[in-house]
């Protein structure tokens, strides 16, 4: 029986193969047809973190992504045991606390940024990649407007460096400047989008446009990532992609309202109750999240670190 309530759940994970070619393109309602399935889908993919035999790991890492659309909460204290189970894999643990906080109980996560934001302060000069750290648990862990913050945080101080340092900076570090901007800018919208956030979205997709090299290839990436499926959905969203397409990039789309004051993601604290919030300070002062360089540029006169990706890790 354990084995046809897995295989209810690695039977999902082989329909998004098909459709996207790759396991990490999951977002978040992207299994909630699983409830369908009830209990039985519930406890598939607690017996598939757990699985050490049947199936390969690739589904055993993800299985916490459909415990989070599930929304059930009868499994948070499985969650926490396999999250506290020293003998589990990294992947696996780290899966449980994401679909904790995706449930509601954010102790954990808010432990491990707590944890980051306390090796920023020790060591200055992670601070980027650390910040980029914390940005993917929020994301994972569905606290959008908290990852779009830390993102923010990080566009203002590259955009910082490039006011006060591009003269003096050779063109590579300039463009690899821009392109962590874009990236951040783009996941941004992505973490606003799926807080249904769309006026901070789409200025955070006008700074990614602006400073990407590369503007019509992330064009179509925004019509495709389902991270982006709220804001395609949004009534403004047609004329803005209109406009976008001629290389206007507009923070609103005409006859849009402003966006709040916020519109960068500060996290509401029903989000997050008990820790700081990273993201109204710089990035690096025990800041937020991110998702690329590894490390600060050497006041913008070293060369930017390479980016990474860390929504869909």
């Amino acid at each position: 029986r354990n084995g046809v309530y897995m295989a209810i759940v690695v039977a999902a994970f082989l329909e998004v193969e098909k459709k996207h070619k790759d396991l990490n393109l999951v977002f978040p309602e992207q299994f909630a047809g699983l409830k369908s399935r009830g209990k039985r889908a519930v406890r598939g993919s607690i017996l598939l973190m757990k699985d050490l035999d049947l199936f390969e790991d690739r589904y055993r890492y993800k299985a916490w992504e459909v415990l989070a659309d599930l929304g059930d909460k009868s499994v948070v204290k499985e969650l926490k045991e396999i999250a506290a189970d020293f003998l589990m894999e990294d992947q696996i643990r780290e899966g449980a606390v994401r679909a904790l906080s995706a449930l509601g109980d954010t102790e954990l996560l808010n432990k491990k940024i707590r944890e980051l934001e306390d090796e920023m302060r020790e060591d200055p000069q992670r601070q980027i990649g650390l910040a980029q750290d914390i940005a993917s648990l929020c994301h994972h862990g569905r606290l959008y407007q908290r990852a779009a913050a830390t993102y923010a945080g990080l566009i203002t101080m590259f955009e910082g460096i490039l006011e006060e340092r591009a003269a003096e900076m050779q063109k590579a570090q300039v463009d690899s400047i821009k392109g962590a901007i874009a990236s951040f800018g783009y996941n941004g919208a992505c973490a606003l989008s799926l807080a249904k956030n769309y006026p901070g979205a789409y200025a955070m997709l006008a700074k990614c446009l602006k400073s990407d090299a590369d503007a019509p290839r992330q064009l179509q990436n925004i019509l495709r990532d389902g991270d982006l499926a709220n804001l395609r959905a949004e009534k403004h969203f047609k004329a803005w992609y209109a406009g976008a397409k001629k290389g206007e990039f507009p923070e609103r789309p005409p006859g849009a309202p402003p966006a709040p004051k916020s519109t960068e993601g500060e996290k509401p604290a029903a989000e997050d109750p008990g820790a700081g919030d990273p993201a109204k300070k710089p990035a690096g002062e025990s800041s937020g999240e991110a998702k690329q360089p590894e490390k600060t540029p050497e006041k913008a006169g070293g060369e930017p670190p390479p980016e990474r990706d860390t929504k869909t890790a």
